[in-house]
């Protein structure tokens, strides 16, 4: 089954590039906490691992989005 005229798909192309922007500033950003010396030294343990998790999950987001981005 087709899929053409259901969805309009270059409006879909610019929803999953505008998400896209967003996880890869949100993951711009815990980068740069997480390779900040003061960050870690002054964080508790417990803070560091959820920015480290938090991480893991963004660029599991930003990888699905890119896949299905190609795919369209």
């Amino acid at each position: 089954m087709s899929l053409e005229g259901v969805i309009d798909f270059e409006a879909e192309k610019a929803r999953l590039h505008k998400k896209m922007e967003d996880v890869d500033i949100k993951l711009k950003f815990v980068n740069k906490r997480l390779k900040d010396d003061n960050f870690i030294k002054k964080a508790p343990e417990k803070i560091v691992n959820m920015e480290k998790e938090k991480g893991a999950k963004l660029k599991e987001q930003k990888d699905r989005l890119r896949k299905t981005l190609k795919s369209l």
